[in-house]
């Protein structure tokens, strides 16, 4: 019976699993973006603006073929970049998935 203590805490641990993360701001670059991108297709998926508040987290998940600058982040393909914002702050870069080719983040408290 001991020998199986340790069993059954490892199936309850797993069938209650950690939760779900949640994320404020969750953003996903479909597979072919680049593609489209390339024959001059409009794509919509993240905003010139994104507005964030301190402790909130975004993340961009890339399921392109290629690596994307998203305002201050570089997600390469495949990859995956999550940021929690710690202070206001005001950041702007190039945006390879943007038609206007810019991405502005501003994080207030």
């Amino acid at each position: 019976m001991k020998a199986l203590l340790p069993l059954a805490l490892i199936l309850a641990l797993v069938a209650c699993g950690p939760g779900e993360v949640t994320f404020d701001h969750d953003y996903v670059i479909p597979s072919g973006t680049g593609a489209r991108l390339d024959a001059g297709e409009p794509v919509e998926i993240l905003p010139f603006i994104l507005e964030a508040r301190v402790g909130e987290t975004l993340r961009i998940v890339n399921r392109d073929f290629r690596g994307h600058r998203i305002g201050p982040y570089y997600v390469g393909s495949g990859e995956t970049v999550t940021h929690t914002f710690t202070a206001p702050a005001e950041m702007r870069g190039p945006c390879t998935v943007r038609f206007d080719e810019e991405m502005i983040v501003r994080v207030t408290d």
